[in-house]
């Protein structure tokens, strides 16, 4: 489940996996370990609908996924924000 708290781990190293692994701390690296390459999917998922390159049902099917995914709709909405980062 994605959280605030993962969201702000992700956001602190830039997306960046190589960065996290090698200056992550220990209790970082257990909070966030299962849904790293999660939070960088739906990242990448997001920005092909907001582009307007993804069909209607897989935009659907991102919806879901996202409420099945985050614990809440800030959440959900930090996550879209972190779509600056990546640029």
């Amino acid at each position: 489940m994605i959280t605030s708290e993962k969201i702000k781990i992700y956001a602190h190293y830039y997306g960046d996996s190589d960065m996290w692994a090698r200056r992550a701390k220990s209790s970082e690296k257990a909070i966030l370990s299962n849904d790293w390459y999660l939070i960088g999917s739906l990242i990448q998922e997001i920005e092909l609908v907001n582009k307007g390159l993804a069909s209607e049902k897989f935009t659907l099917n991102l919806k879901k996924h996202l409420i099945e995914s985050c614990d809440n709709q800030e959440t959900i909405r930090q996550l879209e924000s972190l779509l600056a980062m990546n640029k």
